[in-house]
């Protein structure tokens, strides 16, 4: 079936390009990545083409406004072209649980459990014989209406939160919202999940759970620059002594639990803070260190695994929250292996100790029994599998990063609008020592273009390169607004209004001035380093640390550009940019075409007032 019977709009620069692709990568049951502009409409091209299959889509994202954006476009299809599209929506589980506040997936385990949850037993039948759960008639009666409601009114729901609207009306019956949920993606064409619950231990759980067949299903991955650093995330352990603690306390309250086991818990919390006496920051630790340390005051540590292991199991049977777990912690430690760095943490009242992995290529994401993931594992389960991204970078690097072996690419080389100009400032210096002088130039910039337009975005790499500049311009905070109207505004790169569909793009220019790039002295940069040091050698190694400094830049400056008409400039303020002493041209490669088409370099303050008063038609400066 043509992808254009699903397809709600008028075409859009290369939408066409886009569909075809996943189209042709979909029938050759491989992954592609895709980069591609802002406000071009990737998302309901890839969608269209994808629904043209036959096969179920899974989109997964990293924040919740994508999970809307999504499902309005179900919502348009269903209104404009009468498909009867059905859509289901998950979000976390304590957001769509009547006892938010107190929420706790052990809680919630104990309340169903024990029959003690009524939204959760009015949810199912009563009457069942046999071990698996079906759903009551009222249950079964809102998820029709539900879905009647997607397909039939879909304009009511546009612009709303479809997650919340299944929230509301299934507390208003009574019902767990949780459970009609996971019914929905059970018959949805249509679901949206966070990454949490595709790269994960709980992908096993996913499938299972919500009749979800990867091999029949097409999966997309938006803001796919942001996977590396959200999984990397997810597959970080931690356990601190002020969990312990509270865990000591739950302990005590607990029937069942013998008087050696209470001191157990509570022996061991005292040898585990012992651990970071005369300690300071964040530091190393050895698998060894930690272990010998515990093994003087135990026996042997993996006995001591098991005796923490029956003491939290007792705890989480019996209290709605288990403080802490530290018998999987444990279990985690004594499995770290030369993939895995370990270290702790004593500063700001904390005393903590975690592992991370160096890398994701070959790093285990999830498990199920005896069967273990790479993210290229997971990819290449599902019929076809889409990255996609306005900013991806270093392709090769990118490629390489996820450990995807192969992979087909689009990569767009045109804008969507002809009215957009990007100027790279190079007599901007990063140079530390001149700093008060580049903060006063800067500012100067900034006053400049600000004359030129109403509503003006600054971007920063950091809050402390902000102090110098921001008493002189007179800005406000991007997320101290509701929207974005007239004046100087500022932003952090890779903060909260930095990416995404936000209220910035009412502006007309984006001053992004330096690149984030790690601290030389932060702990997480050090110990990559050195390992992928060591594996690839300095110039690989450099260019995989910094491979999503350029995307945050790109995705800040892409903030006002979401319409065909739409007339803006972007300012890249850095001499880096253009080359890097360690880097040479990394960062400017790894501009998108579509951006490094539209630039201009200016090398002097005169070229630089030149380029902008002409774009606005302002000569007389």
């Amino acid at each position: 079936m043509p992808w254009k019977e699903f397809f709600p709009y008028d075409p859009r620069l290369n939408q066409d390009k886009i569909a075809n692709f996943v189209l042709e990568t979909a029938k050759e049951n491989a992954v592609g990545i895709i980069e591609a502009p802002y406000g071009i409409g990737k998302s309901i091209a890839m969608l269209s083409a994808a629904l043209a299959t036959g096969k179920k889509i899974i989109f997964t994202t990293c924040n919740r406004s994508a999970h809307n954006a999504i499902v309005d476009e179900v919502l348009c299809i269903n209104e404009k072209l009468g498909r009867g599209l059905k859509v289901a929506s998950l979000i976390g589980k304590d957001s769509l649980c009547a006892f938010e506040n107190s929420f706790t997936y052990d809680y919630c385990e104990y309340l169903r459990k024990n029959n003690e949850c009524e939204y959760f037993t009015e949810s199912y039948s009563k009457n069942r014989t046999s071990e698996e759960r079906k759903l009551s008639t009222k249950a079964s009666q809102l998820i029709g209406y539900i879905e009647q409601e997607v397909i039939k009114n879909p304009k009511k729901l546009l612009g709303t939160s479809f997650a919340k609207y299944v929230k509301e009306v299934s507390l208003k019956k009574g019902l767990c919202p949780y459970e009609i949920t996971v019914a929905l993606i059970k018959r949805a064409d249509v679901v949206i999940l966070d990454y949490f619950h595709i790269f994960s231990n709980i992908f096993s759980i996913i499938k299972k759970r919500m009749a979800i067949e990867p091999r029949e299903c097409i999966l997309f991955i938006d803001e796919a620059d942001e996977l590396k650093e959200r999984v990397l995330s997810i597959l970080t352990k931690q356990i601190s002594v002020t969990g312990l603690l509270r865990l000591k306390e739950q302990v005590k309250k607990v029937n069942g639990i013998s008087k050696e086991e209470i001191e157990i818990i509570g022996e061991f919390t005292k040898s585990f803070a012992s651990f970071f006496k005369d300690k300071k920051g964040i530091f190393d630790v050895s698998k060894e260190s930690l272990i010998n340390h515990l093994e003087k005051d135990f026996k042997k540590f993996d006995v001591l695994i098991e005796q923490l292991d029956d003491i939290v199991n007792k705890v989480s049977e019996e209290t709605e929250k288990t403080s802490s777990k530290p018998n999987l912690f444990l279990e985690s430690w004594n499995n770290l292996d030369e993939k895995q760095f370990s270290y702790g943490v004593k500063e700001q009242q904390k005393e903590i100790l975690a592992i991370a992995p160096y890398e994701l290529n070959d790093a285990i994401v999830a498990k199920d029994k005896d069967e273990k993931y790479l993210i290229k594992d997971i990819l290449n389960e599902f019929h076809a599998s889409f990255l996609f991204s306005a900013t991806i970078g270093n392709h090769k690097i990118f490629q390489e990063i996820l450990g995807i072996e192969k992979a087909k690419f689009y990569f767009s080389s045109e804008f969507n609008t002809e009215n957009f100009k990007v100027i790279l400032k190079r007599d901007i210096s990063s140079i530390y020592s001149k700093r008060k002088e580049t903060a006063l130039n800067v500012a100067k910039d900034i006053l400049f273009c600000s004359k030129q337009v109403n509503g003006l975005l600054v971007a920063f790499p950091s809050y402390a390169s902000s102090l110098d500049i921001l008493p002189l311009i007179n800005a406000k905070n991007l997320d101290d607004v509701k929207e974005c109207k007239e004046g100087i505004y500022y932003v952090i790169l890779g903060g909260k209004g930095s990416r995404g569909i936000n209220k910035a793009h009412n502006l007309e220019i984006v001053y992004v001035y330096g690149i984030q790039i790690p601290r030389p002295d932060d702990y997480f940069f050090i110990k990559r380093k050195d390992y992928l040091l060591k594996k690839y050698g300095e110039e690989k190694a450099y260019k995989m640390i910094y491979s999503n400094v350029m995307n945050k830049t790109c995705q800040t400056a892409g903030r006002i550009f979401r319409s065909r008409n739409k007339k803006g400039l972007v300012i890249f303020a850095d001499s880096r940019y253009k080359y890097d002493f360690r880097l040479k041209s990394f960062f400017y490669e790894s501009f998108p075409e579509y951006f490094k088409k539209k630039m201009i370099e200016t090398i002097n303050d005169g070229a630089f007032k030149m380029e902008v008063a002409s774009f606005w038609n302002k000569l007389g400066f």
